[in-house]
């Protein structure tokens, strides 16, 4: 965090979420038109008892694609009384028993988002005006955008952890803001050894669906491992 938070205040911004679409379809899982979901969404709606009628639209933050509400979770405010995530855990839960659901390919995108996938649609049982759409501040991502402009930095509340901390761009950046710099160096790999650096740069571009398929066979657990010795956890 690198600014108030003021928009997670729910009381504050009378509403009972606060949540950011997603950046980018590219690695995601999306539907653009409401009159042509695929067999995937219209089971995990049917799960959640989603009426299609109820769905709406949003941009995404990053390439301004026009997609069926989706959510990332990677910083969400919720009122508690509403039980989103407890709601989504069980609907977890139940869809490993369930005819669709448990039939999904490991390593597809379909079981990889699944979290995000369920706690989308449990905050599409609320309405609109009910939901704060965060912009690009909260949960600002590093792999999509690739870098910080310096006016930007000013205004981003919330960064989202990756290794691509350490692009010169990136890196230059938080250097000409030494405080943050320095508070941040502590947990983050501002400066990592060359081979390491190869490592990360290579997974970072490899497609996430590619990715899943080969997060289990011997060469990605060598690579991973070789990373966590330099305590960098990249999944």
């Amino acid at each position: 965090f690198l600014n108030q938070p003021d928009k997670l205040d729910l009381e504050k911004n009378n509403v009972k979420i606060a949540v950011s679409p997603i950046d980018s379809v590219k690695a995601e899982i999306a539907i653009h038109d409401i009159n042509n979901i695929s067999e995937y969404w219209k089971n995990v709606y049917r799960l959640f008892n989603v009426e299609i009628s109820d769905l709406w639209y949003v941009n995404t933050l990053h390439d301004h694609n026009k997609i069926i509400a989706y959510f990332n979770i990677g910083i969400i405010s919720v009122d508690p009384n509403l039980q989103i995530f407890q709601q989504s855990l069980k609907k977890i839960e139940i869809a490993y028993n369930d005819d669709y659901f448990s039939k999904l390919k490991d390593g597809s995108l379909e079981r990889f988002f699944l979290d995000q996938v369920f706690v989308s649609a449990a905050i599409l049982k609320y309405k609109k005006n009910e939901i704060l759409l965060l912009d690009t501040n909260y949960n600002f991502s590093l792999p999509v955008m690739k870098k910080i402009d310096s006016q930007q930095f000013k205004t981003i509340v919330h960064i989202h952890y990756h290794h691509m901390f350490f692009y010169k761009g990136t890196l230059k950046i938080f250097r000409q803001n030494q405080i943050v710099y320095n508070f941040l160096k502590v947990y983050v790999p501002f400066q990592v050894d060359i081979r390491i650096r190869l490592i990360l740069l290579i997974k970072s571009y490899v497609p996430i669906k590619i990715k899943n398929y080969i997060r289990e066979t011997f060469i990605m657990k060598y690579i991973n491992k070789i990373l966590n010795r330099m305590g960098i956890n990249v999944g």
